[in-house]
């Protein structure tokens, strides 16, 4: 049983692809390489260049040993006399060799019809019926009709340079040479084998020549093109430690080519925009969690007053009318905070929809007109202290809800840090271009440790819960940092501890205006 089940388990299949070797990978990605196509593109130059140089040197050659060997049966066809080649065909009385005939030429002599009556050549020339019938047949019928010289192919590629001359009987001197009667013609014919021996030769030596130079210029090619394309190897691997998560690099001066350079600057600029983009992420998340928490407890607070006043209510059935509307005025009040509570952060959302917004409002009011108006209120927010004012007429980029939101804020914020008996003043000036809105006390003052974080959302002192009486939920300076930013200001903030506070908002001057202006 045991066999059977083994026999039953079913073979691995055999793959026939394996796995590709370290060397063949390495291979692809040389050959997907910037430096391959160089150097493939290189090559491919190369061999264009070659072939264009070959052709023109070959035909150029070829064209100058042609002329060469016409001059040569030219010359040699008139070194004999028309009468002694006139006298060889019709008296069929010729030389078996001649020693004037270069070594290889022939000498064929035609009748008019287009008979061989002789072959004569350098040496004693045995006859070949087969030639003689190509002479005739194939020959005599094109060179008879053209008197320049042109090529004939025999056999296996043999070619021949052959000349035609035609030949008259001899007459009176004064008898044109047309007019005597053909005799016959004679006909040089010049073996080219040399010529195409020397051709292949050259070509055969310029290709060698050639497939040397290429080798030679590749691989001095690879070394040259690995110093110039050596930073953007150092751009990849720096690159690589960044996708891993080290976003501090950068990447360093290597000395590389101007459009290296430019890279190089770009992907710097391109990091540095990223590492800011991850740093504000990062403090957006760290400022979400923390108003989370802020929120949840501004929210509990007061709801967790209420649900204790009504569970006394509900379990002891106060019948005191006193005690009942004291329980009242406490549920009202923390109730009212909510509602602010509420309100303040509605107002925020708001002004983050006006910040991401592309187009805004362009706006300007005077601000001593809002400030006549909201006197009354200021006043006796800040009973018993002082409250004094001093505005130029001047305008800002504000609404008028706008401006009486931060001056509220502003002037509530400094009541609640000055002592009964202190001072706050309100200040409207030009300063160095801006338009400045200044609240300022004389109360207790801010720890230095607190003053970069008094516009943040939720910030009272410390980052401390405990809450003084009548001290809000720490949005109004929150609010007061949106609607500047938002309007195209600043806001900024100086104090001593126990010399008190002040807190300006910068507008800029070509955003404001005098009063009259408007």
């Amino acid at each position: 049983m045991a066999g059977e089940e083994e026999s039953r388990v079913p073979a691995k299949p055999v793959s026939n692809q394996t796995k590709p070797s370290p060397g063949k990978s390495r291979f692809a990605e040389w050959r997907n390489s910037l430096s391959a196509q160089l150097l493939t593109r290189f090559w491919l130059s190369l061999i264009v260049f070659f072939i264009i140089v070959a052709l023109v040197q070959y035909k150029g050659l070829q064209s100058f040993l042609m002329q060469q060997e016409q001059i040569n049966i030219k010359t040699e066809i008139n070194i004999f006399a028309e009468r002694t080649l006139d006298n060889w065909i019709t008296q069929a009385t010729h030389p078996a060799s001649l020693s004037d005939l270069r070594p290889g030429n022939i000498l064929v002599l035609f009748s008019p019809d287009g008979q061989v009556r002789g072959v004569i050549t350098q040496r004693a020339w045995q006859k070949a019926p087969e030639l003689q019938k190509l002479l005739t047949s194939r020959l005599f019928p094109r060179g008879s009709k053209s008197h320049a010289p042109f090529v004939w192919t025999v056999g296996r590629g043999k070619r021949f340079l052959v000349l035609f001359r035609p030949l008259r009987a001899v007459a009176a001197k004064d008898s044109t040479f047309s007019a005597r009667p053909l005799t016959g013609y004679a006909a040089v014919l010049a073996p080219l084998t040399q010529m195409d021996i020397l051709l292949q030769h050259e070509l055969r030596l310029y290709g060698i020549t050639a497939l040397i130079i290429m080798i030679l210029g590749g691989v001095a090619a690879f070394y040259v093109v690995r110093k110039p394309l050596k930073p953007l190897r150092g751009i990849s691997d720096v690159s690589a430690k960044i996708a891993a998560g080290e976003y501090s690099l950068r990447l360093p001066f290597s000395g590389g080519s101007s459009e290296i350079e430019h890279l190089r600057l770009a992907l710097n600029h391109m990091l540095g925009i990223l590492a800011d983009t991850l740093h504000t992420e990062q403090s957006a998340r760290e400022e979400m969690a923390r108003f989370i928490a802020d929120a949840s407890h501004e929210l509990r607070t007061p709801l967790t007053s209420i649900r204790g006043f009504l569970e006394i209510l509900l379990r002891n059935r106060e019948t005191n009318p006193e005690s009942l509307r004291s329980a009242h005025r406490s549920m009202l009040t923390e109730t009212e905070r909510l509602i602010r509570l509420t309100e303040d952060l509605l107002t925020l959302d708001h002004l983050a929809l006006m910040s991401a917004s592309q187009q805004k409002d362009i706006v300007s009011t005077a601000v001593a007109e809002v400030l006549y108006d909201l006197s009354p209120l200021l006043e006796s927010l800040v009973l018993p202290r002082l409250l004094t004012v001093r505005a130029e007429p001047l305008t800002l980029p504000l609404t008028a809800n706008e401006l009486k939101q931060v001056l509220f804020n502003l002037v509530q914020n400094a009541t609640q840090h000055t002592p009964p008996n202190g001072r706050i003043e309100v200040t409207l000036t030009r300063s160095a271009g801006d338009i400045v809105l200044s609240v300022s006390d004389n109360g207790e003052g801010i720890a230095p440790d607190d003053l970069p974080h008094v516009f943040e959302r939720f910030y009272r002192g410390s980052r401390s819960r405990q809450r003084n009486k009548g001290q809000g939920a720490g949005l109004g300076l929150a609010i007061v940092r949106e609607i500047a930013r938002v309007r195209g200001g600043r806001v900024g903030v100086s104090s001593e501890r126990g010399e008190g506070s002040i807190f300006s908002l910068y507008f800029p001057g070509a955003h404001c205006g005098d009063r009259a202006a408007v």
